[in-house]
């Protein structure tokens, strides 16, 4: 973190020294080149507009609080040297421009050119001016159409996020029903399962029965119906004799 915000502090810094450059050798240079050397400045400072919001967003993550305070005070004295460079880069534009349009003006006692040619300057200082605001307003223009084009964008975005709602709600739905399904059928084998558990251990009885009677030889029910087809047993025939004969 301390590693990017320095980058954007040391570009920064660069940027207004670059433009300070610049509006220092306007006292040096010469008339022809002194337009391009401001728009030169201009472009510096610009770009060092640009720097400038890069600098804050990262000073704006920045946690520790001495660290961060030192940032603040180096981009406060960053923004009054950029403000100091704007105001006289704006002072040599006027002072370049009022010379331009009286250019080769005669001195006090030098020769008068008439005013036709000073309304030829002033003709020509508002026609470039005219062109200037002509190009401003065509890129306000194209700008407007980009913001146009950027709104119906958002707008058609904005229904398909729509659409993907409609379409997660039927989703979600569609996983409760089936949840309630699956539920309901989890019931119904555990049903199943439980009356063929009981129908098996039936069939299991049954089959002991059956191997039972086969081992053995028996019928279910002969060792009653033998009972009582052999009568009375061999005790019980000898208390009847006794009884009959008068035996006690």
């Amino acid at each position: 973190m301390s590693t990017d915000i320095d980058y954007w502090s040391d570009s920064y810094r660069s940027a207004i020294d670059d433009a300070d450059r610049l509006v220092t050798s306007l006292g040096e240079c010469e008339p022809d080149e002194r337009l391009s050397i401001i728009e030169a400045a201009e472009q510096k400072l610009k770009r060092a507009g640009g720097i400038k919001k890069s600098y804050k967003l990262e000073l704006r993550l920045l946690r520790d609080r001495e660290l961060k305070r030192s940032y603040e005070e180096s981009l406060r004295e960053l923004d009054d040297r950029r403000d100091e460079l704007k105001r006289r880069v704006e002072e040599h534009r006027e002072r370049t421009e009022r010379s331009t349009l009286l250019e080769n003006t005669p001195m006090a006692f030098g020769e008068h050119k008439g005013n036709d040619y000073y309304l030829d300057k002033a003709s020509s200082l508002q026609d470039k001016t005219e062109n200037t605001l002509e190009r401003t307003t065509q890129m306000i223009e194209a700008s407007k159409e980009v913001g146009a084009s950027t709104l119906s964008e958002l707008e058609r975005q904005q229904d398909q996020i729509k659409d993907v709602s409609a379409d997660i709600m039927l989703i979600e739905d569609n996983l409760s029903r089936a949840d309630r399904l699956i539920r309901n059928f989890t019931k119904r084998m555990m049903t199943d399962k439980l009356i063929m558990g009981f129908a098996f251990l039936n069939m299991c009885a049954l089959t002991g029965i059956i191997i039972y009677c086969v081992v053995t030889g028996k019928v279910l029910g002969d060792d009653k119906k033998k009972k009582d087809e052999s009568g009375p047993d061999e005790s019980e025939r000898r208390l009847f004799l006794r009884g009959a004969y008068g035996y006690g």
